[in-house]
Formats: C-alpha cells, sequence, structure tokens
C-alpha cells in the first residue's frame, strides 16, 4: 500500500481494536511498530504475530494518563519516532449522573485528553529535537459528536418522577 521502510511509529491503545489494526498494517508496509497500552499480555500476543509475518515490533507498556510516565519511558525508546497514533481511548461505561459519575467522568477526560496531550507533547518534542517530519494522528470516537447532545438532552429533560 505505501513504503514506511525506516520508519518508526508509536501506536497507543495498541492492544485491540483500532490500534491492534493499526500496528499490523504499519508493520505489514516496512514500519518498526512500537506497540503501546496497558495490557502488556495482548501487546506481547500482537507483537508475535508481527514478527511471525515477518515485521518488526516491541512492546511498550504504557498508562497515557501519567505524564511522568510517558515523559520517561517514551525517552528510552532506542529510536526516535516518526509517526505517533494516539489511539488510546475509553467510552462511557454509564451516565456520568449517577453516583460515581465524576469519578467516571475525569477517567475519560484524564485518557482522552490528558493522555493524548501528555504523548503528543513527549513525541513532538523528540521530533523536533531530531528534525523529524513526521505524522502524528489523534484518533477520536463519534462518541465526541454524540455524547455532548445526550448530556444537553439529559439536563433539559430529567427521568420523569414516578407517579406511584
Amino acid at each position: 500500500m505505501f513504503n514506511l521502510s525506516g520508519k518508526t511509529a508509536l501506536v497507543t491503545g495498541a492492544s485491540s481494536g483500532l490500534g491492534w489494526n493499526f500496528c499490523q498494517t504499519l508493520a505489514k508496509n516496512g514500519a518498526h511498530v512500537i506497540a503501546a497500552a496497558r495490557r502488556a499480555e495482548k501487546l506481547e500476543e500482537l507483537v508475535n504475530i508481527i514478527k511471525q509475518e515477518g515485521g518488526s515490533a516491541e512492546i511498550l507498556e504504557l498508562d497515557v494518563c501519567n505524564f511522568e510516565c510517558v515523559k520517561k519511558q517514551i525517552l528510552a525508546l532506542a529510536k526516535p519516532i516518526d509517526i505517533l497514533i494516539n489511539n488510546a481511548g475509553i467510552a462511557l461505561e454509564t451516565s456520568i449522573f449517577e453516583d460515581d459519575g465524576q469519578n467516571i467522568f475525569e477517567n475519560i477526560m484524564q485518557t482522552n485528553l490528558m493522555g493524548t496531550w501528555y504523548v503528543t507533547k513527549v513525541v513532538a518534542n523528540i521530533m523536533k529535537n531530531h528534525k523529524i517530519e513526521g505524522s502524528i494522528i489523534n484518533i477520536g470516537s463519534i462518541n465526541g459528536d454524540v455524547i455532548p447532545y445526550i448530556l444537553v438532552l439529559a439536563t433539559m429533560h430529567p427521568k420523569p418522577q414516578s407517579c406511584i
């Protein structure tokens, strides 16, 4: 499809779904893939598949919610990064208006927003310092378009009270 030989790609949220597929596609097209996520056992499975298919990949166990961890681990990588795919994200599991809603909302914001910013900040500085004209790709969810409307509707039209 395209030639990424000699390029290094870091993919967050690589342990499943789109991240898993991004890693395989990048590796099939010649990139050395750094598969990053919290679930090391799933990353090991992915990296083994990539290597069995002749690709090059390594694991980076990474929690994007912790800036110091992100900075330390990415700076410790042996290769500069040419391609970053920010794919780590979590979805709304329940209503944020429930008892634990604030914690759920904060976890989503920390992962989906701040985690993306943390990784981008570190990788962008690496690219700048190594004079790499690379690519930073941020993956979003359709929930980014849908959830704000649900929140507005939920506040305008609260659940009806029981008439019993």
